[in-house]
C-alpha cells in the first residue's frame, strides 16, 4: 500500500494507515544513504585526514569575498541607489553580524547548492519582514506536491509556505529538480581522485616508501650473499652519522625520488587548477602559477574577471533576486561591487576629474565614492570645463 501510494502521489504518508515494512525499507535506505553522504561531506570540509586545501580554500575565498559586499537599495525604474537603506538589507538577522548572515548563505550555495532562510517578522503597518533566519540546508526538506507542480517546504516538522514563510536560493538548478546542485556534488569524481593523490603523497612522504640508496655489486651475487651484504650496511650505518665503507664490488649509491620526475608535484597542480575552474577562480588565487609574472595590472584583471564571470553571475544576481522581495515594489536589492572593481588611485582620481569637468558628478558624490565627508557647496555640477563655477552661478550670469 505504502509503495502504490508513493507512486501514485509521490508521498508514502497515509491517512491514518500503518508504516509498512515497504516504507520502513525505504527509510532505512534513505538514511544509510545520508550517513553515507555526510561523511564525504565531512572529509572534504577536512572533518577526517582526506581533507582538500584547494577546496577549503575556494570556498572560504567565495564565501569571504560574498560577505565583505554590503547591499543596497536601488529604485527600480530610475536604477538609482536610495540614501536610506532598510535594515532588513543593513542587518537580516539581528541576532548576528552582516558578514555572519552573508557568510552562511555563501556556505550553503558553495557546500549544498541551496541557501534557505525564514522570515522571524514582519512589520505591522506594511506587511513586509523585519527579520530573517538562515537555515541549515541539511534540515530543510524540499519535495514535489502530490501534482509535481510547486514545491513543498518542510523545516523542523514545520510545513513553510514559499515566498513567504521560507525563502530559497538554489544554483545549478536543473528542470524537473526541486534542489540546486553545489560545485562540489557536480565533481565528486575530482574530489575522489585529489584525495587519491593525498594517499599517494602519505605513502612517498610519510610512510618512505622510497629506498634511501643502492649497494651495486659489479659481480652477480646470490640471494643470500646480497642480503648479508644489505645487512652489514644497514647495521653499520642505519641511523648512524658515519662515514660508509664498501670493499670489493659493492658501490652504494644514494637513490632520491624527485616529484618532478615522479609528475607528482604536476598532478598536483593540475588538480588545484581543476579545482579553480569548477568554482570559476583563476588559479592564482589559489597559489597556481600560470607560467607568467603577475603584475598590478594583471592582477586587477583577474578580480574583475572573477567578479563579472563568476561572483556576480553565479552567486550575487540570485540573493539579489530573493532579497529583492523583501522590499517594497519596485526597490531592489543590489551588492555594491565598487570595492572590488576599484581602479588603483591615479585612475580614480583621473576618473574623478573627468566627471567633474564634463558636469555630470558633483564634488560630494566623488568625496562620498573616497569615503570622505560632504564638503560646503559640493553637491552642485560644476560648469563642464571649469571646475571651479558651480551650474547655478554660471546660470544667473547668463
Amino acid at each position: 500500500m505504502g509503495l502504490l501510494h508513493w507512486l501514485e502521489t509521490g508521498s508514502w504518508s497515509v491517512p491514518d494507515a500503518p508504516e509498512t515494512t515497504e516504507q520502513r525499507e525505504l527509510q532505512s535506505v534513505v538514511t544509510d544513504l545520508g550517513v553515507a553522504y555526510e561523511t564525504k561531506i565531512a572529509e572534504i570540509l577536512g572533518l577526517s585526514d582526506s581533507s582538500i586545501p584547494a577546496v577549503y580554500r575556494a570556498v572560504q575565498f567565495i564565501a569571504d569575498t560574498l560577505a565583505s559586499l554590503h547591499m543596497e537599495q536601488v529604485d527600480e525604474r530610475s536604477n538609482v541607489r536610495d540614501l536610506d537603506t532598510p535594515m532588513i538589507l543593513l542587518r537580516p538577522d539581528p541576532t548576528e553580524t552582516y558578514h555572519e548572515t552573508m557568510h552562511k548563505i555563501a556556505m550553503s550555495l558553495l557546500w549544498r547548492g541551496n541557501a534557505y532562510f525564514r522570515v522571524v517578522s514582519r512589520s505591522e503597518a506594511s506587511g513586509l519582514p523585519t527579520a530573517i533566519q538562515v537555515l541549515n540546508p541539511d534540515e530543510v526538506a524540499v519535495n514535489w506536491d502530490r501534482q509535481r507542480l510547486f514545491p513543498v517546504y518542510e523545516w523542523r516538522n514545520q510545513t513553510l509556505e514559499r515566498n513567504r514563510d521560507i525563502f530559497h536560493i538554489p544554483i545549478n538548478l536543473y528542470p524537473g529538480h526541486v534542489e540546486g546542485m553545489s560545485p562540489i556534488s557536480a565533481a565528486r569524481h575530482l574530489w575522489e581522485t585529489m584525495k587519491a593523490e593525498g594517499n599517494m603523497a602519505k605513502t612517498l612522504v610519510a610512510d618512505n616508501a622510497t629506498p634511501s640508496g643502492l649497494l651495486h655489486s659489479q659481480k652477480p651475487l646470490t640471494r643470500q650473499e646480497a642480503e648479508e651484504v644489505r645487512d652489514i650496511w644497514e647495521g653499520s650505518h642505519k641511523g648512524r652519522k658515519r662515514v660508509g665503507v664498501t670493499s670489493g664490488s659493492v658501490e652504494f649509491k644514494p637513490l632520491q625520488i624527485k616529484p618532478v620526475d615522479a609528475q607528482f608535484v604536476e598532478s598536483r597542480n593540475f588538480s588545484i587548477q581543476e579545482v579553480a575552474r569548477i568554482f570559476g577562480l583563476p588559479g592564482h588565487f589559489l597559489g597556481v602559477s600560470s607560467g607568467s609574472s603577475m603584475t598590478y595590472s594583471t592582477t586587477e584583471r583577474l578580480n574583475r574577471l572573477f567578479v563579472t564571470n563568476t561572483l556576480r553571475p553565479t552567486y550575487l544576481e540570485r540573493i539579489e533576486q530573493v532579497f529583492s522581495m523583501l522590499l517594497p515594489p519596485f526597490k531592489v536589492a543590489r551588492f555594491n561591487t565598487d570595492e572590488l572593481l576599484r581602479a588603483d588611485i591615479k585612475s580614480r582620481y583621473e576618473a574623478h576629474h573627468i566627471g567633474i569637468a564634463a558636469g555630470f558628478k558633483t564634488p560630494n558624490e566623488v568625496r562620498k565614492e573616497e569615503g570622505l565627508p560632504p564638503m560646503l557647496g559640493g553637491d552642485e555640477l560644476r560648469q563642464p570645463n571649469d571646475e571651479s563655477v558651480p551650474v547655478s552661478q554660471e546660470s544667473k550670469r547668463a
